[in-house]
């Protein structure tokens, strides 16, 4: 009897240690990843798009229209 569940310990040990060495693993989470983007964006997210010459203050130029927040996402 001992035996027994000694050999279905190790086979449960084995099947389990075989399903996490084969998953494969995202080594950085979701929200560090997150962060990062949202650093290489700045303080003022992407900037947009800017358009023609006016009277619009648009990363440093004056522009005709910025257009922001328009995302395929």
């Amino acid at each position: 009897m001992k035996k027994k569940l000694k050999l279905v310990g190790f086979v449960t040990c084995l099947i389990a240690g075989c399903y996490f060495w084969a998953t494969p693993k995202n080594d950085l989470p979701s929200l560090l990843l997150e962060n990062v983007e949202a650093l290489a964006y700045g303080e003022h997210g992407d900037g947009g798009k800017c358009y023609g010459d006016g009277s619009v203050e648009c990363n440093g130029d004056w522009v005709e229209m910025k257009i922001t927040g328009i995302s395929l996402e």
